[in-house]
């Protein structure tokens, strides 16, 4: 199985860690993958093209810089996983410019033909503390997957991860997040599809019906 992962969150230090051990998993499982830092990516403006009524596509985007040079992988990677920090603030408008990026994938080539096979769309989401709604990015995603005839598999939503920056490895640890990260995407890439019950244990509720709040409390008592 051939992914191509899309990186939202800035390179967080605990995201890192439960997408590195998903990582993990599916390359043990035989997938193979390769990632695109969004924040570390030059990534210029969309043009918007196609808006002229008598623009042309040859094929490739207009825009020449370091994100061009992703197209080809994008083109072959049959998965696309994106993975989305919704405590950074601009992930919503660096989003919306990279799915606008992606039109020349799917306009006629030099031979008038359509570009680009069949593929699956699946988006690890990860907020902190605060409330967040992820319908709007759900549907949006939803919306990009319909419009050019991608397979929208599903989301992971990982609520509070910013509380694991609070405890010790040792307290963390009891969660076995990381090892269900892996098992999650090992089965992904043996299977081709979403473990559903391994997807609920990651998206659990920590608070308050975990232990968390208890472990929480015993280390604030330390200080």
């Amino acid at each position: 199985m051939e992914a191509i992962l899309l990186d939202f969150t800035n390179s967080n230090k605990i995201i890192n860690r439960f997408l590195g051990s998903f990582l993990n998993g599916f390359r043990q499982a035989g997938g193979n993958h390769q990632s695109i830092d969004i924040f570390k990516t030059q990534i210029l403006d969309c043009k918007g093209c196609t808006e002229d009524i008598f623009f042309q596509s040859d094929g490739n985007c207009q825009c020449f810089d370091e994100f061009s040079q992703f197209y080809p992988q994008l083109r072959e990677r049959n998965l696309w996983f994106f993975a989305i920090d919704l405590e950074q603030r601009d992930y919503f408008p660096r989003l919306l410019n990279v799915l606008n990026r992606m039109e020349p994938l799917f306009q006629p080539n030099y031979n008038g033909d359509s570009v680009g096979a069949k593929k699956s769309i699946f988006a690890f989401i990860f907020s902190g503390s605060r409330d967040r709604h992820i319908n709007p990015l759900v549907h949006l995603l939803k919306e990009f997957s319909q419009l050019y005839g991608y397979d929208f598999i599903g989301t992971l939503h990982r609520p509070n991860y910013d509380l694991f920056e609070l405890l010790p490895d040792s307290i963390s640890s009891d969660f076995n997040f990381e090892q269900d990260f892996e098992r999650f995407g090992f089965e992904f890439a043996r299977t081709g599809k979403v473990d559903e019950t391994i997807c609920q244990r990651l998206e659990r509720n920590l608070l308050p019906n975990d232990s968390f709040l208890k472990d929480f409390a015993l280390l604030l008592r330390s200080f």
